[in-house]
């Protein structure tokens, strides 16, 4: 099983990696014209006579994105109900249920704190972006895409404090 597991591991880290090769040789930059200046952008190169399946790809991974969200949020959902209604048996299995407890709604905070937000703006700021919504509102444009950046910042917190959950909870969900 510890072999299997490793050849899983390794086959996935693998197929990340060839799938994400193009990003990392293909520099990310395209240069726009702002007001007669021409400005570098980072992973931003829309093209605006291909809007429309741009914007379509956006919603679908926004839509993807709350189906799997819906489906965690029940998964969740049913582990504290079941851990709520197990009756206790002793006093170390109810510290054992509070820990649980701690845990699932601590991954679950985590999860909605650094994915949700950045899922709410991504569709108005793709809008945005490709000048399909509020086109001349400069000031909103540039609030939407503010928070856009704020959001991705968000996501990558992520990778800080899921190590932490799942690293220092478990270990003390194990002593237990």
């Amino acid at each position: 099983a510890r072999i299997r597991g490793i050849c899983i591991s390794t086959a996935v880290w693998i197929l990340i990696f060839f799938s994400s090769i193009y990003y990392l040789i293909i520099p990310g930059t395209n240069e726009v014209n702002v007001n007669g200046v021409n400005v570098t952008r980072c992973f931003e190169g829309y093209n605006i006579e291909n809007r429309g399946p741009v914007a379509i790809t956006h919603f679908i991974l926004v839509g993807a994105f709350f189906v799997v969200f819906l489906i965690i949020l029940v998964c969740n959902a049913v582990i504290v109900r079941t851990l709520l209604t197990q009756p206790i048996q002793a006093r170390q299995s109810a510290e054992m249920k509070h820990r649980a407890l701690w845990m699932v709604c601590a991954v679950m905070a985590v999860f909605v704190i650094c994915f949700v937000p950045h899922h709410i703006v991504d569709g108005p700021w793709t809008l945005t972006v490709l000048r399909m919504w509020h086109e001349d509102d400069c000031s909103f444009r540039k609030t939407l895409n503010d928070a856009h950046q704020v959001t991705l910042c968000l996501m990558s917190t992520n990778c800080m404090l899921d190590p932490i959950i799942y690293c220092f909870l478990t270990k003390k969900f194990r002593k237990q």
